[in-house]
């Protein structure tokens, strides 16, 4: 299905800001070379520095690790001020002081090698500190070397001195991290697998300032320099970023991350590519052309690699479809049955850091779709067996996510989650059905404790004294004895009457189920005989509460049982008629005379009976009229 998408939400001015700071030099740099036909390869590193490290301190900022970003922005920054104070220079050496620019750019690199890598440090406080107090002091000997070269000029192994000591700051906290192994989750292992590979090829290509080699050793490492460039930044900023207050980049920026990686991978195919073909005996001008031609056809490929591997560093288990099942069963396990669909909804938002997850469960067969909210909005159909059963949206403000992670799993997934639609909407039926059912028995416990006390108990009662008062006379006046005691006979005969009519007007099982039509003909026929006929009209009443079904039933059994101990010959037509506000029953009594008394004694006794379930009986021609609020 084709997400539908809406304007995403802007990225803070602040990461912005200092990617432009970054960039804005490093491109002004290449365009001073190109116009001025300056041969630009001195400066790549910088360029690339400084093109690569602009996003990742955005992000890292975006994440709260204001101490990441403000290195990795630092040396950003300034590497782009420096290929473009060296690219003026090679034009003009009096326009800008190049041996200024430079000691104030190594400052930040000197940072990022002995610094940065113990900020990443976890379970070792106390080495962290050590790595960090080490960094500060190699920066604070670069100044101290620059301060004296300035009046006395120094070698250059005192020069590269504070360089040195911050490769072996570098060494010694990436050591300290591969410690750190077994402690990391399997998503923080990958980052920091990438860390060690970016950091191994970046630690090899300072060897050029050490040792002097061939030109082609010189590409070499440049090569290695750059692609170093494309492993390190994803996962300095998956340790960083994990270990922040944010865990999760923004969209925009993390896109603009995942870019640069990718070109500073392709610049370090392009440049190998290039060596390997001219060691091979092919002139410049032809291996440059194998090299542009190798990376036109691995590029796209290349960024969706990155942007695959980058999402699982920063999305984890996410990324999984084993995985997100096993989150959403650790979620879902001891929720409230009867809230299953928003269960699952919330779990799967949890799992893939969106803004909201909104599972619609179709209604005869038709599924909506709800509006989506401000960010990206991605819109998909759960259908089973070819059946659509409702409908997922997953709203969020980073596009790489939906498309890349969410969307390939909900594909996978999506069958699934329709059967689990399903089976919630069976859960919430069994539920109402319980629900329904609790109502039903606990008003039919009411009622025969009604029934119990205020008519049986006292007829029993009264029984009971005129058998007392007939025993009296036996032995005086049997003539009065036998009189009394057939009109106890009567009364027993009675009540056995009024016990079977209890029995007839106990609540039917179809009343269980929802069934008012049903439960209402099922009382018609017990109640219709040689004497009395019940006729009833019910359609469209299960679309009817409950509860209103239930009130309903009642003052009907109530109508029809009243009307048989005035008179049995009175014939009952029972109709129930829903509205949005109001289930309306009327009753009428048909049967000459005796149906005009019995309305007004129906009257009186419903009336009671309507009150106290929450309802109102009117009078309406020859017939009563019971409106039950729904």
């Amino acid at each position: 299905m084709t997400p539908a998408r809406s304007i995403p939400r802007a990225v803070s001015t602040v990461p912005v800001a200092l990617i432009v700071a970054a960039w804005l030099p490093a491109i002004a740099a290449v365009a001073t070379a190109v116009v001025a036909q300056q041969d630009w390869s001195p400066t790549l590193r910088l360029v690339v520095t400084a093109i690569v490290y602009g996003p990742v301190a955005a992000i890292a900022l975006g994440a709260g690790r204001r101490d990441v970003a403000l290195i990795l922005g630092g040396l950003a920054v300034t590497s782009g001020l420096l290929a473009f104070a060296i690219l003026l220079g090679q034009i003009d050496a009096t326009v800008v002081d190049i041996q200024m620019v430079a000691i104030v750019a190594r400052q930040p690199e000197i940072a990022a090698l002995a610094i940065l890598p113990w900020l990443l440090v976890r379970h070792h406080p106390r080495a962290r500190r050590l790595g960090v107090g080490a960094g500060v002091a190699a920066i604070a000997l670069d100044l101290g070397i620059w301060t004296v070269g300035r009046a006395d000029p120094v070698s250059l192994e005192i020069v590269v001195l504070p360089l040195f000591l911050a490769l072996g700051s570098f060494l010694a906290a990436g050591a300290t991290l591969a410690t750190e192994w077994r402690r990391y989750s399997e998503r923080r292992r990958e980052a920091l697998a990438w860390s060690g590979a970016g950091a191994m090829l970046l630690a090899l290509s300072y060897a050029r300032i050490f040792v002097d080699g061939p030109s082609a050793a010189t590409v070499v490492g440049d090569a290695g320099f750059v692609l170093a460039q494309g492993l390190l930044p994803v996962g300095i900023v998956a340790l960083a970023a994990g270990s922040g207050r944010r865990s999760r980049p923004a969209g925009p920026l993390f896109t603009t991350m995942v870019w640069v990686q990718s070109l500073a991978f392709a610049i370090s195919l392009y440049l190998l590519v290039g060596v390997i073909a001219v060691a091979s005996g092919m002139s410049p001008a032809l291996a440059g052309a194998c090299a542009a031609a190798a990376l036109a056809l691995v590029f796209s490929s290349m960024i969706g690699l990155v942007r695959r591997r980058t999402g699982r560093m920063y999305y984890g288990d996410g990324t999984d479809v084993r995985a997100v099942f096993g989150l959403l069963g650790e979620r879902i396990a001891g929720a409230d049955e009867e809230a299953g669909v928003a269960t699952l909804a919330e779990s799967l938002r949890e799992v893939w850091g969106l803004s909201s997850v909104t599972i619609t469960p179709a209604h005869d067969g038709h599924s909506s779709l709800p509006a989506g909210e401000d960010g990206y909005r991605l819109c998909q159909e759960l259908v089973v067996d070819g059946r659509s059963v409702g409908a997922i949206t997953l709203t969020g403000p980073d596009p790489m996510v939906l498309d890349d992670v969410v969307m390939p799993l909900l594909h996978r997934i999506g069958p699934l989650l329709g059967v689990a639609v399903l089976l919630a909407q069976v859960n919430h039926e069994v539920a109402a059905t319980r629900y329904r059912t609790i109502r039903v028995r606990a008003e039919e416990r009411r009622l025969l404790r009604r029934e119990l006390r205020d008519e049986l108990a006292p007829a029993l009662a009264g029984i009971a004294y005129s058998i007392t008062a007939a025993r009296r006379y036996l032995g005086t006046e049997p003539g009065e004895a036998r009189r009394r005691i057939a009109a106890v006979r009567d009364d027993v005969a009675d009540q056995a009457e009024a016990i079977r009519r209890l029995a007839r007007s106990m609540l039917p099982a179809a009343l269980d189920a929802g069934d008012l039509d049903g439960a209402l003909r099922e009382l018609a026929a017990q109640f219709t005989d040689g004497r009395q006929t019940v006729v009833v009209s019910a359609a469209g009443t299960d679309t009817l509460e409950s509860k209103t079904q239930l009130v309903c039933y009642l003052l009907a059994a109530e109508a029809v049982s009243h009307s048989r101990r005035l008179d049995s010959s009175i014939a009952v037509e029972l109709q129930v008629r829903p509205s949005e506000e109001h289930a309306w029953l009327r009753i009428g009594l048909t049967g000459d005379e005796a149906a005009a008394s019995a309305r007004e004694s129906l009257l009186g006794a419903l009336g009671v009976h309507a009150t106290e379930l929450g309802a109102t009986v009117t009078t309406e021609g020859e017939a009563l009229t019971v409106a039950v609020p729904r």
